[in-house]
């Protein structure tokens, strides 16, 4: 697939690359041909670096040198957080044992795990549609309020019995919709959001650092949630493990709401000019 990637606009203008392939490769990223003005943002900013002699290498420790930079760290770093604590990549891949202990009459674990896969893919096509149509602070913050309602609801339905999930009769059935629900919900409106903003809001010169280090961070995030998921399960039950996502989705929302930035239809130069306000 990487071979169908276009370069950069940045990377073409910095090389000095005919305006005639810069304005190619613009074009097939935007959704309109009137590319000039974001054309002409993008070869001042590349000559204002080479200018002011930006385009030496930025380090790790320059990084956090600067306010605003910190700033984007923390942003992107805690919108990925909560989009793991909200129960992303758990549920999806404990779904199957997750079914067998809740009981379904309508196929096992297996079997509904390859069905929520199914969803995920054919949703991934649509989820980048969604995104640019409503907008990402407005979506995340209704897919965080919708999570955190089936959370508590999913969680409702299992009883405190210590340990095991015994489940009331005809609750199954309703909590298995439930968690597939949120999952659909999960990948095919909030996926891809919290990836943009990172590779939206790190200015250009320090993207080469501060990708890897939130990436990184929410690795060692996500490695840890899923190797403690289990003892919650056994010592503490399903329903405390939904209750906790549902309590990291309702402040998820919140930090959204204060704190992340719109970055709908805005060029990164309108990104950063935003950020320095």
């Amino acid at each position: 697939m990487s071979v169908f990637v276009p370069e950069t606009p940045y990377f073409l203008v910095s090389r000095n690359r005919p305006r005639d392939e810069v304005a190619k490769n613009l074009e097939k990223l935007r959704c309109t041909k009137d590319i000039r003005k974001e054309m002409k943002q993008i070869e001042s900013v590349v000559q204002g670096k080479m200018t002011d002699g930006q385009q030496q290498k930025t380090t790790y420790i320059s990084l956090f040198e600067d306010r605003k930079c910190r700033k984007v760290l923390f942003i992107n770093t805690c919108m990925m957080i909560f989009h793991l604590l909200a129960g992303v990549t758990v549920i999806h891949a404990f779904l199957g044992p997750i079914v067998d202990l809740v009981g379904s009459n309508h196929g096992s674990g297996n079997t509904w795990a390859i069905l929520v896969a199914s969803i995920k893919l054919v949703s991934s096509f649509a989820a980048a549609v969604v995104v640019d149509r409503f907008g990402r602070k407005p979506l995340m913050i209704w897919v965080f309020s919708l999570l955190r309602n089936l959370s508590f609801f999913s969680g409702t339905l299992l009883p405190v019995t210590g340990n095991g999930l015994q489940l009331r009769g005809s609750t199954s059935s309703d909590t298995i919709t439930c968690d597939l629900d949120l999952l659909h919900g999960i990948f095919f409106r909030l996926g891809p959001v919290p990836f943009a903003y990172v590779s939206e809001l790190f200015p250009q010169h320090v993207k080469n650092v501060g990708v890897p280090i939130c990436m990184g961070i929410a690795t060692i995030f996500n490695t840890a949630i899923a190797l403690t998921f289990p003892f919650f399960m056994e010592y503490l039950g399903m329903q405390w493990c939904f209750w906790i996502y549902g309590l990291s989705c309702a402040g998820s929302a919140i930090f959204t709401k204060c704190v992340a930035p719109e970055t709908k239809g805005k060029t990164l130069e309108e990104i950063q000019s935003m950020l320095d306000s």
